[in-house]
């Protein structure tokens, strides 16, 4: 298996313990959400070859999850753990 049989993503994300007000958390993804519509951030992630995805709750967990047992199964197939 070589290099050329990957392809990686970088994402960001907020993660709050499950004790944080559902309103603040409300608060922060209007916010993040109204930061993902803006114009100039949608050109700036483009012009440095990104594109913009949006999850939330249970959605964004999973992918974590996903994300993080990929890169384990990786790891682990290149003797890295």
């Amino acid at each position: 298996m070589g290099l050329g049989d990957f392809v990686t993503t970088a994402w960001f994300g907020l993660i709050a313990d499950e004790s944080f007000p559902d309103e603040a958390v409300q608060t922060l993804q209007g916010a993040l959400e109204n930061v993902m519509e803006d114009q100039s951030f949608r050109d700036f992630v483009a012009q440095i070859g990104g594109e913009t995805a949006s999850h939330e709750g249970d959605e964004f967990r999973d992918y974590v999850a996903q994300d993080v047992e990929r890169w384990q199964d990786v790891a682990g197939q290149a003797e890295l753990q």
